[in-house]
């Protein structure tokens, strides 16, 4: 799947090597966690979904179908990391990393070696539900699809970058921590991926030449 929206470009703000980030708020509620996860069966759910609407039709960003994060998810975080606006243009480098839950904030471990935690911020077209095994899944809110569970190695089209000003960021810093802010636009799990396009699962360069074992 691929998506030709994107929410306006913001511009990231990074923090220094030294610089001590800080904790989520504290209050009285239990928020949830979800780091490792298994995968679902990508296989059967993509057997079952419906036809995807390619979003780029007449150059019109696609409607948004589901909310943004359902009643069943909406007691797992302290707020939804995402635009509210869909977004118009994407940019297409290839980024990957872990995207997880934690204490009710939404984390990315890139799977650049030294990379620190950050903060993840979504596209509108992303939103958060419960699977049927009561894992917290990543949504495509256009079609209904699960794209990935918290907790997995995703990959996403970037880079995505973010306006430290913006209120809503302010807002997700002071709830969640004062750590960098990345944007992951609309991510998909690397397993689901594989599953689609079976071929990505080995790296071209990972076969040995013809005649060689």
């Amino acid at each position: 799947m691929r998506y030709f929206m994107l929410w306006p470009l913001l511009v990231l703000a990074a923090c220094g090597a030294n610089d001590v980030t800080s904790g989520p708020a504290s209050d009285d509620r239990e928020y949830a966690t979800q780091i490792d996860v298994p995968s679902p069966d990508y296989a059967a759910l993509i057997a079952g979904a419906p036809e995807i609407v390619p979003s780029e039709i007449d150059g019109e960003p696609a409607s948004l179908n589901a909310p943004p994060i359902s009643e069943a998810a909406l007691p797992a975080v302290r707020m939804w990391p995402a635009a509210t606006m869909p977004t118009e243009f994407q940019m297409e480098a290839a980024f990957s990393g872990r995207i997880f839950l934690r204490d009710g904030c939404v984390f990315i471990q890139s799977s650049n070696e030294g990379a620190r935690e950050k903060l993840a911020w979504f596209h509108a077209e992303t939103g958060l539900d419960l699977d049927a095994e009561g894992f917290y899944v990543l949504i495509n809110r256009v079609n209904g699809q699960i794209e990935a569970r918290l907790g997995e190695t995703m990959s996403w089209a970037g880079p995505n970058p973010i306006d430290q000003s913006d209120p809503a960021i302010a807002a997700y810093r002071e709830a969640c921590g004062d750590y960098d802010v990345e944007g992951v636009g609309n991510p998909q799990a690397n397993e689901k991926r594989y599953v689609i396009y079976p071929h990505l699962r080995q790296p071209p360069d990972s076969a040995p030449p013809p005649g060689l074992e």
